[in-house]
């Protein structure tokens, strides 16, 4: 596909894929460190859509260098993951965590909370 495609550049590029009686195979070409997790799960659910429709026609995920987080779940819609064997692949997760000033919080009545998804 190239380089730097959102999933606003995909889209067209699988329907061409999709009427194009001589495309087998669509090969992305993956290096991130991941990105939104809205983002990365519309682009699953692009690549899981497109399997579904046209299971003649597969979807090869090749990732270099790095496949985490919100690469490694959009990869999760190709039939496929391949990657070099130095590639960093995995690590799907959000932490968010919040500041706690304990005893100043614990005062006034205030707690920290971690979420995890």
């Amino acid at each position: 596909i190239g380089e730097d495609y959102t999933q606003s550049d995909l889209k067209p590029i699988l329907d061409e894929a999709k009427n194009n009686g001589d495309v087998k195979y669509i090969i992305l070409k993956i290096s991130s460190p991941g990105g939104s997790a809205t983002d990365s799960f519309e682009l699953y659910e692009m690549l899981k859509e497109f399997r579904e429709h046209n299971p003649n026609k597969k979807i090869i995920a090749y990732i270099y260098g790095g496949g985490y987080s919100g690469a490694y779940l959009m990869s999760l819609g190709a039939n496929k993951i391949v990657c070099q064997p130095a590639s960093g692949v995995g690590s799907i997760g959000v932490i968010t965590s919040f500041l706690t000033l304990k005893k100043l919080f614990k005062k006034y009545g205030i707690e920290s909370y971690v979420l995890r998804k």
